[in-house]
């Protein structure tokens, strides 16, 4: 037997229910089985922070064996979100003159 004995919840719990109105054999339902997923990871994340516990997001990712077995792939990585995220930061905060 595969998954849980709890229903679905919450947003990724609807996905999952819509996902499930397609075959299994539609690229559809998998996508959006792949969406749901991550809307699960980002309501779990609420869900310990709303219980007062803080996630370790870099230890449950698995970045120190990452790190461990990929120096270059995570330092690349890295630099790329972080290039990404200051452009992001610099475009929405600049003053748009005319």
């Amino acid at each position: 037997m595969f998954g849980s004995t709890l229903p679905p919840k919450n947003v990724s719990g609807f996905l999952r229910r819509a996902a499930f109105k397609f075959s299994e054999n539609d690229v559809r339902h998998w996508l959006i089985m792949l969406f749901a997923d991550r809307i699960n990871v980002v309501e779990g994340i609420f869900e310990d922070l709303f219980t007062g516990r803080v996630p370790n997001v870099f230890a449950e990712a698995g970045w120190k064996g990452e790190f461990k077995h990929n120096p270059k792939g995570v330092i690349l990585r890295a630099s790329l979100y972080t290039a990404v995220t200051a452009g992001a930061v610099y475009y929405f905060t600049r003053n748009r003159r005319k």
